[in-house]
């Protein structure tokens, strides 16, 4: 006859059952401890972004749509080749508005946005890498690509202290470099407003 395991005490149940809320306890701490964690490492990494940017002389910004964009952009007039309808908006430039890139998801370029060989590349790639495109969509005095569905644009000054203008510049069919007419990186002063095509781009 097999000899049946004695039932455990009571005290023992109540050490059995204790063990276990410790236990559970332990693994919820471990898991608020981790999540503490995380967030601390989110926070460092954002603070190191803004050294770095600091130190290297740039500013950065990201709004959630146009609106946000048009109340908030820093430096210069929020560039008119944005899709009114575009979200997810961010820009990195230098202090002195020299360089610049944005990414824009959605919507589409304006008709003044002209298809033309690609002139220069983004000085900063945080919102992702290029390559190296033959061909770019020219809207004013910046350089634009579809990059998975959001745009990317840059602009970098050809003068010393150029800063770009936000509409539309007459622009070279042959080499996609502003006019001698034009300003490169000012504003555009010629009859048509900022925003819409010049006589030049609009007739080639």
């Amino acid at each position: 006859m097999t000899p049946h395991s004695p039932r455990p005490s009571r005290t023992d149940r109540r050490v059995g059952v204790g063990s276990g809320i410790r236990h559970r306890a332990g693994r919820r701490a471990a898991l608020v401890t981790g999540a503490a964690a995380l967030a601390a490492a989110s926070l460092l990494l954002a603070g190191c972004s803004t050294l770095m940017d600091s130190m290297h002389k740039v500013h950065s910004e990201s709004f959630d749509d146009h609106v946000e964009a048009a109340k908030g952009w820093i430096g210069v007039q929020l560039p008119e080749w944005i899709p009114a309808s575009a979200t997810d908006i961010r820009n990195v430039a230098t202090d002195d508005e020299t360089n610049a890139v944005i990414a824009a998801k959605g919507g589409d370029l304006p008709s003044w946005c002209l298809e033309m060989p690609r002139q220069g590349l983004p000085f900063d790639t945080r919102f992702g890498k290029i390559g190296l495109p033959d061909r770019v969509q020219r809207c004013g005095d910046y350089e634009i690509v579809d990059q998975d569905g959001e745009w990317i644009g840059w602009y970098s000054a050809r003068e010393p202290g150029a800063k770009p203008s936000a509409g539309a510049v007459p622009v070279s069919h042959l080499s996609g470099s502003p006019s001698p007419s034009g300003s490169a990186g000012g504003s555009f002063s010629g009859d048509a407003p900022s925003g819409s095509a010049s006589p030049e781009t609009a007739n080639g």
